[in-house]
């Protein structure tokens, strides 16, 4: 033994405290050596108030006991700006701060590294000491790691990708500085890309205007004093005249032509202008009273149509028009893109783009009634109909009403399904599909069945149909654009 040394012993209440004697870990198993002089000895346990002390080993002590008190847990509040933000305590994921930046935890006295990071913002972290007594709160201000980019696109319908990823650019986008690759594209249009530079905290500004195809159309009918009204998608006039007619460089898309003359019956004909061609439509009217009715443009025969999702529906023809006799049921638009299933009343009022849900969330009424989309979904350029078919226009299905006359929604039911059967006369089966109210609970199936049509009334509002149990009719509907509707396709 050296004579300069004392073997000390310590004991410790409860023994797994962790003892530090002047800085450094002691090991108590056995007699600790010290030099004669005072010592500070650190004894610590979570759980535990911690004590620390300074002792003097002498030759007639050389035996020191040290008993802990047991503490309570601590409310520790963690407060991140924004919220939302993943909190790390000692490197360890402890879950996200709410909506308004709030996370409060349970921790025992003792200091603490907090970290917070979120998508965007640069990460930061601070120490906190934890009290058992007054208040523990940490506050961890984020600093934005992104640049603005604002959009400003003609047509509104195009499609915006960044980096590939579908964006909705109605507001300013927050993205990462470096290079963010653009593509824009809408149907009828040339696509435009560009790579553009973010830099952080700060704004660039585009305004895209896509280049619209054209092509040619010309127009002979029968008489030759018929009145003729071209109209776009959304039923608005774009040109009116009597008899034939040639316009050179028509901006391609969907339109209709509507053929009136004193005496003979009225025809309604869709047309659809492609790049570079000249389209060449004859209408000849026949003699009797005004009706509208609505030809098909070729000659294929209305059968059975599969949607992208693989999805096969019955089809019916109903006078000269072509219509799926079956609810939509796609989970995706014709390109490939997902639809988002979007089942939260609260998410689904607040969407300004295309989603989907089943009535009640029921994948059972999925299979029987197909899906209900909102507005959106139905108004996106990238179709959610299959290739060749399309959601009909308000005034398609004004002609579906005019081809059916009397009792137009006792003859469009289904026989099966509805409180107050239909008679499926027209083979269109409509289904009490009910529909989806974000601020309503569940409770129009088997009563009613909503369709929407492509042509929006106003901002908010577009045009639908409604057939109900208790009516005969098919009534014309101004809703909501939120709204959960079903959808049938029309045959272009």
């Amino acid at each position: 033994m050296v004579l300069n040394t004392l073997p000390v012993t310590i004991r410790v209440t409860p023994s797994d405290a962790r003892v530090m004697i002047d800085g450094q870990p002691a090991d108590l198993s056995k007699a600790v050596l010290m030099e004669p002089g005072t010592h500070r000895v650190r004894v610590e346990k979570e759980g535990f108030r911690t004590v620390e002390q300074e002792i003097t080993p002498t030759v007639d002590r050389i035996l020191f006991e040290f008993s802990m008190e047991r503490v309570q847990m601590a409310l520790l509040r963690i407060v991140t700006v924004p919220g939302n933000a993943t909190v790390l305590l000692d490197g360890v994921d402890v879950g996200r701060t709410d909506a308004v930046g709030v996370l409060e935890l349970f921790r025992f006295p003792g200091s603490y590294r907090i970290g917070a990071s979120l998508s965007g913002f640069t990460a930061a972290e601070r120490q906190v000491m934890v009290n058992e007594t007054g208040s523990n709160e940490a506050r961890i201000t984020l600093e934005r790691n992104t640049g603005t980019l604002t959009l400003r696109v003609i047509p509104t319908t195009a499609v915006i990708r960044v980096n590939q990823q579908v964006v909705n650019a109605t507001q300013p986008l927050n993205l990462p500085p470096g290079p963010q690759w653009i593509e824009i594209s809408a149907e009828f249009h040339d696509p435009y890309v560009e790579d553009v530079t973010i830099i952080r905290n700060q704004t660039l500004e585009r305004s895209i205007t896509l280049t619209a195809h054209k092509g040619s159309l010309l127009v002979t009918v029968a008489p030759s004093t018929a009145l003729v009204r071209l109209a776009d998608v959304n039923e608005r006039e774009v040109q009116a005249w009597t008899g034939a007619s040639s316009i050179p460089d028509l901006v391609a898309g969907r339109y209709s032509l509507h053929v009136s003359a004193d005496g003979y019956q009225a025809q309604t004909v869709p047309i659809t202008i492609q790049k570079d061609e000249s389209t060449q439509q004859r209408v000849e009217l026949s003699a009797g009273a005004t009706t509208e009715t609505l030809p098909i443009a070729d000659s294929k025969p209305c059968i059975g149509v599969t949607d992208i999702d693989g999805n096969t529906y019955k089809t019916v023809q109903i006078g000269t028009q072509c219509w799926m006799a079956e609810n939509l049921k796609t989970s995706k638009y014709w390109d490939g893109s997902p639809i988002p299933n979007v089942r939260n009343n609260r998410e689904w009022r607040l969407l300004t783009t295309g989603a989907w849900a089943t009535y009640d969330n029921s994948a059972a009424n999925n299979a029987t009634y197909g899906k209900l989309y909102n507005w959106y979904a139905v108004a996106d350029a990238r179709n959610v109909c299959p290739t060749g078919w399309h959601v009909p226009s308000d005034a398609e299905w004004t002609v579906l009403a005019d081809l059916l006359g009397t009792d137009v929604g006792y003859k469009m039911k289904s026989t099966k399904g509805w409180d107050n059967n239909g008679s499926i006369a027209s083979g269109f089966t409509g289904l009490p599909g009910g529909l989806r109210n974000p601020n309503l609970p569940w409770n129009t199936v088997h009563s009613s069945g909503f369709f929407w049509s492509s042509t929006q009334n106003d901002t908010d509002n577009a045009w639908s149909r409604l057939l109900n149990f208790d009516s005969r009719d098919l009534k014309r509907v101004n809703s909501a654009k939120t709204l959960g509707y079903s959808v049938r396709c029309l045959r272009d």
